[in-house]
């Protein structure tokens, strides 16, 4: 199952451990596939479109996007 992951900014603890208990937690049968964070990191951190490279999920740019691709 393909998973969507929506935050105001995306490189924060939560979102970088969530991911990978979601995978974890399913033995593999979900996953976020799909990212949207309406600001990028207020903190200096990597930007939306950074954190989504660096693990492999696909940015969304916004929240409808990210929908449509999950529920296909």
């Amino acid at each position: 199952m393909k998973i969507g992951f929506i935050d105001y900014f995306l490189d924060e603890w939560h979102a970088n451990n969530y991911i990978g208990w979601i995978k974890d937690a399913s033995k593999g049968q979900c996953e976020v596939a799909y990212a949207y964070g309406m600001i990028d990191s207020p903190k200096g951190g990597k930007s939306t479109e950074q954190w989504c490279s660096v693990n492999n999920i696909i940015k969304c740019c916004t929240i409808e996007e990210l929908i449509k691709k999950v529920m296909h």
